[in-house]
């Protein structure tokens, strides 16, 4: 069942979870030429740096993903690209880390990425990170 964040996501970009769900995920910003990925190996690749290309994903698809890849919370941030290029806040347990969701256009799905190079101790405090950059 879609939770009335994603249906307000997925209705203001148009972009659309594929029925069967979030599916493969693959390494690198397309998903061309690069290996698919578990959902562990996908959190390894993410925190090496790289990319996450997952070309079933919808705008609203960037909760259900984040928590597949091991973090526990995901708030958005900046949420005003009709494309549904956002900046996320996601929580490990421990912090709250910058995270993106990219559109993959003029392929289907979004890109997904995380830099600890600005995390806090709150969400708040995040918000606060982000305003000075």
């Amino acid at each position: 069942m879609k939770t009335l964040e994603r249906m307000k996501s997925e209705s203001a970009t148009g972009c659309i979870e594929n029925p069967a769900g979030l599916g493969k995920y693959f390494g690198g910003p397309d998903s061309g030429s690069h290996a698919e990925l578990t959902p562990e190996k996908a959190a390894d690749y993410m925190l090496d740096g790289g990319v996450v290309s997952v070309p079933n994903a919808g705008a609203g698809s960037y909760e259900d993903f984040f928590k597949s890849v091991g973090f526990t919370k995901v708030k958005r941030i900046y949420d005003s690209s009709s494309a549904g290029d956002w900046t996320l806040g996601i929580y490990d347990g421990f912090k709250w880390i910058i995270a993106y969701q990219n559109n993959r256009y003029p392929h289907c799905g979004f890109n997904y990425s995380y830099s600890w190079d600005m995390c806090s101790d709150s969400f708040e405090e995040l918000c606060e990170l982000i305003e000075f950059f």
